[in-house]
């Protein structure tokens, strides 16, 4: 394959793929017209499937009539619209919404926002603490308070200050039951221990790149019990489960969570264009409103007109017809892909709404090493099916599936045979 100048993202230098070509509908097609049915929606992104001509048609009104507006000059009127659509979205209680270019910008702004906002309190600032395992982004901010593949981290320091980890909720091959018990306990104690150096909570309600892990409810029961006893700030980073990807519009409301600052990306307008948002409480906004505080956070691209034209058009196509369909899809993926769980190679299969975790074993029942899964990553792609990884050393080895919405049966169907044969042509004693 022949070497090109572009550094892709999360990449070694010369580390070099076939070229996309063209997509369509919930299938992605390379330049040598190879098809491959997109089991990641993009990068958990394309949900509603490639050229929704709801969102192109805006973006192409918006192109002729206004590309681009100066954010300290103007607001947008499709910017107005699309916040106001958002707080009504996540909560009543939303106050005002932060438009970012990404999801890690969007958890950037969500720390600056905290910090900014204990410190208008006259509070001290403590520590923010986050799930081990998670992924928030790949800024400096929003990278210090992920540890999913954390050891890509050396060499970047320092990092910033301020976080502390929680461990992970979830406990590998014991007793659901006993694994939640054994959880709450812990964290009980850490909340014991710990509690008192935390100010604020970062966390994805459903871990996403750490292998669709769901937190016990009783466990977030007492999270978020203790943080607004004791005024801690909630900031649920929805980039990868909101928009009905967990089968409820966002993944705080499945276990019941009033956060007061709301981390938004991906889905918001079906991929088009580069953008992400922070929603904002009443009571988080309060003391700079008071004090006559600016934010400071600017890029040159938030609310640029096309991005915010094309989120609006997205954003009217989440309704409940469409979490009813992401609900009946998942239930019919767990139908295809139940065969699976006869396999020796195959410890678990976890669904939560269209979040999917194919969880595998060696022959001793570990995790599988990292490159038997990236290999059974290749042998999927070449069957057909894009899919993506979670590893996390002694602890999971999964392939993971974020399906777009759009899906038919037979599609789906298709999906899940081409996964079981890759698993076969893999592990042949499965």
């Amino acid at each position: 394959m022949k070497r090109t100048k572009l550094w892709r993202p999360l990449s070694e230098c010369d580390c070099d793929v076939a070229a996309a070509d063209r997509a369509e509908g919930v299938f992605v097609y390379d330049a040598l017209g190879r098809q491959y049915f997109d089991g990641y929606s993009g990068l958990w992104n394309v949900n509603l499937g490639y050229g929704n001509e709801t969102v192109r048609r805006a973006m192409h009104e918006q192109i002729d009539r206004l590309p681009f507006v100066n954010p300290l000059f103007f607001s947008e009127t499709h910017a107005e619209q699309a916040a106001e659509k958002l707080c009504r979205m996540v909560s009543p209680d939303m106050e005002k919404v932060v438009f970012t270019c990404t999801g890690s910008e969007a958890v950037e702004a969500a720390i600056k926002i905290a910090r900014k906002y204990f410190h208008l309190e006259g509070r001290e600032f403590r520590n923010i603490a986050v799930f081990e395992n998670s992924y928030h982004g790949s800024y400096y901010g929003s990278m210090s308070a992920s540890n999913f593949e954390g050891h890509y981290r050396q060499g970047y320091g320092p990092l910033l200050e301020g976080f502390i980890s929680l461990g992970t909720p979830y406990r590998a091959g014991a007793d659901r039951e006993e694994a939640e018990r054994l959880l709450a306990e812990e964290l009980v104690e850490w909340l014991r221990v710990h509690g008192e150096k935390m100010s604020a909570l970062l966390i994805e309600p459903v871990i996403g790149s750490g292998g669709v892990i769901v937190p016990p409810a009783k466990y977030m029961e007492i999270l978020r019990d203790y943080c607004e006893a004791h005024r801690i700030l909630i900031i649920c980073d929805e980039i990868a489960c909101g928009f009905g990807r967990t089968g409820t519009m966002f993944g705080f409301q499945r276990f019941g969570l009033r956060p007061d600052l709301v981390t938004l990306s991906k889905g918001m307008n079906n991929g088009f264009m580069p953008v992400g948002a922070v929603c904002v409480n009443r009571e988080t906004v309060r003391p700079f409103r008071e004090k006559k505080e600016i934010l400071f956070h600017l890029s040159t691209q938030n609310l640029n007109p096309v991005a915010m034209a094309a989120s609006l058009a997205a954003l009217e196509q989440y309704t409940e017809e469409i979490l009813e369909r992401i609900r009946e899809s998942s239930r019919f993926w767990e139908l295809c892909l139940e065969p699976l769980k006869g396999f020796s190679c195959v410890r678990d299969i976890r669904i939560c709404g269209l979040m999917i975790a194919i969880d595998l074993a060696d022959e001793q029942g570990d995790p599988l090493p990292l490159d038997r899964l990236m290999e059974l990553i290749g042998v999927i792609g070449k069957n057909g099916v894009l899919s993506g990884d979670s590893h996390i050393d002694g602890v999971l080895s999964c392939v993971l599936l974020f399906p777009p919405y759009t899906a038919d049966r037979q599609q789906i169907r298709r999906c899940a045979a081409a996964i079981r044969k890759s698993v076969l042509e893999l592990f042949p004693e499965a």
